[in-house]
């Protein structure tokens, strides 16, 4: 089953997603989601929104990051060649805030396990008064990197933990 996504990636929609960290790692940045919205797109063909219980964002080769409007990192001299503005967003369950960023990088791609799951409900984790359809165990792993995929793994060897 492939689990990469690298086409499409216009295609996704974070801003309903929940996440707890994004990472850094030098020019490459991975931000674990839940509830990713997917249509006209490799996992979802139909122009009807499927929920992703289980994913990944990364962005590699980073040259900038807006969060909320402000510069987080800037290693934009010397970058040339083809970079490309991927807007994300969702609910920052640390903060309890919906919040917007903005990475300009050389690529992008979403990454799913071999176990998510796709639903036209949208995927609520454990949040203040709110009902829950999933695991809290499994959610936290998750958040917290356990069970990274190996390739996600080398990609943040050293990384620090962002806003």
């Amino acid at each position: 089953m492939k689990t990469i996504f690298e086409d499409a990636i216009e295609e996704i929609d974070t801003f309903g997603a929940f996440f707890m960290d994004f990472f850094i790692k030098g020019g490459n940045v991975l931000i674990p989601y839940v509830n990713v919205g997917i249509w006209n797109h490799p996992i979802n063909k139909s122009d009807k929104p499927m929920y992703l219980d289980y994913s990944y964002v990364a962005c590699t080769d980073v040259a900038l990051i807006k969060y909320n409007g402000q510069i987080i990192f800037d290693n934009t001299p010397g970058k040339l060649g083809s970079y490309q503005f991927i807007y994300l967003g969702g609910t920052n369950l640390k903060e309890d805030i919906n919040v917007e960023y903005q990475v300009l990088c050389r690529n992008a791609f979403l990454q799913i396990l071999e176990e998510s799951k796709k639903s036209p409900s949208v995927w609520t984790p454990c949040l203040k008064n709110s009902l829950s359809n999933m695991d809290s165990s499994k959610t936290d792993s998750f958040f917290g990197l356990v069970g990274l995929p190996p390739n996600l793994a080398l990609l943040l060897e050293g990384s620090g933990r962002c806003p």
